[in-house]
């Protein structure tokens, strides 16, 4: 949202589809149940692609995000339908990777 000037809500909509590829990648989750969650978002008009963005920008947005504690920040990833699991050691490259920076 900070990067990109995108709404809060379409903001959301390209964090979750981008969390569920982080943990389909990181073997958390299955890729139907990404595929399932952004044919939803797209029902709704809402994106599932980040936008291009600066990386200089989009790492003070992720350093600067609510869900950061002490430094870290904090993934809410996807592991089945009905259920996410917060963690903090999702590798930073995969991060670039699933939003385009690397």
């Amino acid at each position: 949202e900070v990067a990109t000037g995108m709404s809060h809500g379409r903001a959301v909509s390209v964090g979750m589809a981008c969390e569920a590829e982080i943990a389909v990648r990181m073997g958390l989750c299955h890729k139907g149940l990404k595929e399932r969650q952004d044919g939803l978002l797209r029902l709704f008009g809402l994106p599932t692609e980040p936008p291009k963005v600066d990386l200089g920008k989009f790492s003070f947005a992720l350093s600067r995000d609510k869900k950061a504690r002490k430094g870290r920040v904090r993934f809410v990833l996807p592991r089945a339908l009905g259920w996410v699991e917060v963690r903090e050691d999702v590798p930073l490259d995969l991060v670039l990777e699933v939003v385009g920076l690397r």
